[in-house]
């Protein structure tokens, strides 16, 4: 059973579907592939807790790990990022309702906000590139 302790590791395929909403320690990609996390219906979303997300690799090439869900941080977070390795977030990143997070990026990877994204956390860049899109925000920091 997946739930919030649960640190999954995708070290296969290209896509997982959530036909619910998921709790997850975070994240952990272990492939030199791309990959795309979605959810069945809009209303579908992920909740990352203190796992954070990790891509790992080794940088031969550009690879990325999409998220086309609305993703929930429910914890403080780190987001290690490997050469050449890259979270895109396609939907908005929010925080847990009357929370607020921080979230710190490292790794030599970059991070893409895509979508309107509604966390207070600050955002904290130790290491490699946060890229905003056209119809993105950074959040919504009360700092």
């Amino acid at each position: 059973m997946i739930n919030a302790k649960t640190l999954p590791v995708f070290a296969g395929g290209t896509s997982a579907t959530l036909n619910q909403n998921t709790d997850l320690n975070g994240i952990k990609h272990t492939q030199d592939a791309a990959f795309d996390f979605g959810g069945a219906a809009e209303h579908i979303y992920l909740k990352l807790f203190w796992g954070g997300i990790t891509l790992e690799g080794n940088g031969s090439s550009e690879r990325n790990f999409t998220f086309n869900m609305p993703v929930v941080i429910g914890g403080e977070q780190i987001w290690n990022t490997a050469t050449k390795k890259n979270v895109v977030f396609n939907a908005p990143v929010t925080d847990e309702e009357g929370e607020s997070y921080d979230i710190v990026k490292d790794g030599k990877g970059t991070v893409y906000f895509n979508a309107p994204n509604t966390f207070k956390g600050d955002l904290h860049i130790t290491n490699g590139v946060i890229v905003v899109g056209e119809n993105g925000t950074l959040g919504d920091s009360e700092n």
